[in-house]
C-alpha cells in the first residue's frame, strides 16, 4: 500500500517551491497537442475516480460502468481536453465540472444507445472493492479520494521499480502506513544489512519518492499555486476515510 504515513508526517512533499518548474502540466499539453498516448494517459488516471463518482450518485454497478464508458466516449469525441484551461482551475475540477453537466443532460434523456470509447477503462470488479473499503462518503470527496490513491500507488510503483525488488523489500514495510513499523535493526537482521545501510536507503526511498509523487502531480497542474493546492488535496485523501 502506498506510504500515506511518511509522506504525510515525516516530510515537506516536494522540498522547495523554488524548486519546481513553473509551468508543466505536461500531459494536459501533450493531449491537446494531438498525442492519443497523453490522451490515453489522462483517462486512465480518471476512470476510476469518475465511476466512484457515478456510484456515489446512487447509480448501481452496471449503470455506472455504462455512464462511465459514455462519459469517456464523450469526453473524446467532444475534443473535451482542448476547454481544459490553466488559468481557469485544475484538470481534476475541470473533468467533475463536466461530469456533472454530463450525468444532468444523461438524466434527462434514455440511453438507447451506449457508445464505447474502445476497450473497457478499467478493472471494475476491483474498482468495486476498492469502493468498498471508503466507507460513506460523498461524490466529490470520493473521487478526490481516489485520484490520491492512485497518484501514491504509481508513485510507489516507480519507486520499486527504480530500486529493484531487493532494496524495496527493505523499506516498504517503513513507507506503508502499519500501525507499527519494525525497528532498523529489525529490518537491518532480516535483509542482512547494516543498520546505516537501512537508514541511507530509507532516506533515499522517501526523496525519491516525493519527487515522483510531485511528478506525477505536475502533469495535471499548472504552477506552484496549483502545485500546493493539489498537493494539499492529496494530505486530505490519503488521510480521511
Amino acid at each position: 500500500m502506498a506510504p500515506y504515513n511518511d509522506v504525510v508526517e515525516e516530510t515537506s512533499l516536494g522540498g522547495a517551491r523554488a524548486e519546481f518548474p513553473p509551468t508543466t502540466w505536461s500531459t494536459v499539453l501533450r493531449a491537446q497537442d494531438g498525442s492519443p498516448q497523453a490522451l490515453g494517459r489522462l483517462l486512465e488516471r480518471a476512470w476510476k475516480p469518475i465511476y466512484f463518482y457515478i456510484r456515489r450518485r446512487g447509480s448501481p454497478v452496471e449503470e455506472a460502468k455504462d455512464l462511465t464508458q459514455e462519459f469517456l466516449a464523450h469526453f473524446i469525441e467532444k475534443g473535451l481536453v482542448e476547454r481544459v484551461d490553466a488559468a481557469r482551475g485544475r484538470f481534476r475540477t475541470f473533468l467533475l465540472a463536466i461530469l456533472r453537466n454530463f450525468l444532468q443532460n444523461e438524466r434527462r434523456k434514455e440511453r438507447a444507445e451506449k457508445r464505447n470509447p474502445g476497450r473497457p477503462p478499467g478493472d471494475f470488479e476491483a474498482a468495486e472493492k476498492d469502493l468498498a473499503g471508503h466507507g460513506i462518503a460523498e461524490p466529490d470527496e470520493i473521487a478526490r479520494r481516489a485520484w490520491a490513491l492512485d497518484i501514491l500507488a504509481l508513485s510507489t510503483a516507480h519507486l520499486r521499480e527504480e530500486l529493484g525488488p531487493a532494496a524495496f523489500a527493505a523499506v516498504r514495510s517503513h513507507l506503508a502506513a502499519a500501525a507499527k513499523r519494525p525497528s532498523y535493526e529489525e529490518t537491518a537482521k532480516e535483509h542482512r544489512l547494516t543498520v546505516t545501510d537501512v537508514r541511507n536507503l530509507l532516506h533515499r526511498a522517501r526523496t525519491r519518492l516525493r519527487e515522483l509523487v510531485t511528478q506525477e502531480i505536475l502533469q495535471t497542474v499548472e504552477g506552484p499555486a496549483q502545485l500546493d493546492e493539489e498537493i494539499a488535496d492529496l494530505f486530505r485523501g490519503v488521510t480521511n476515510p
